[in-house]
């Protein structure tokens, strides 16, 4: 019996675990069409050096009201194309990073890739990153290589926040939680 019951528990855990693996298309959140803090910025990179590969980090900084008791939800859609590249040669990291005033962790932290688009011009690449407290601001960073002379890198991307209350769990189902756990316990 106790052989079947774990077999279960660990299917009803694989179960959940497996699509939570991949990587799938989403829909933006509901409040995506939310225009209070949002910035849809389309930038062409160039080699302005006149010869070799430029490689850089290009920002895109986003202005909010900071509030105490609030969490900060951040969607980033991101596409990019390249224009007479003919030797494949430019290159976006998919390793985008978010910093913010008081980021406990000193330096920029990866975002959550959520949808991974492999058929491009343009690639296509969604985002997604929780930030608690709410700061004043948010700064995304993305690395790129390989731009070579008259070769144009062009990226579009669309950043949007909300603030949202801070959500405390219920005690009730806390409570609920703490009593099955106990039940399986004493069960043993």
């Amino acid at each position: 019996m106790r052989k079947t019951v774990a077999f279960m528990v660990a299917v009803g855990f694989l179960a959940m675990a497996i699509p939570a693996m991949a990587l799938v298309p989403t829909t933006p959140p509901a409040w995506w069409d939310n225009p209070d803090f949002s910035t849809e910025v389309t930038t062409d990179i160039l080699n302005t050096q006149g010869s070799g590969e430029a490689e850089g980090t290009q920002s895109v900084n986003l202005d909010n009201d900071p509030a105490l008791g609030r969490r900060k939800e951040v969607y980033l859609v991101f596409e990019w194309e390249t224009i007479n590249d003919a030797n494949a040669s430019i290159d976006v990291s998919k390793d985008i990073t978010i910093d913010w005033p008081g980021n406990p962790a000193g330096s920029p932290v990866l975002m959550n890739l959520t949808v991974d688009d492999l058929v491009g011009p343009p690639f296509h690449w969604e985002y997604d990153f929780v930030i608690v407290p709410q700061p004043e601001n948010e700064t995304i960073f993305f690395d790129w290589s390989g731009v070579e002379v008259n070769e144009t890198l062009r990226v579009t991307v669309d950043l949007r926040t909300k603030c949202f209350e801070d959500e405390i769990p219920e005690p009730a189902g806390l409570g609920l939680l703490g009593v099955a756990l106990l039940g399986l316990r004493k069960r043993r």
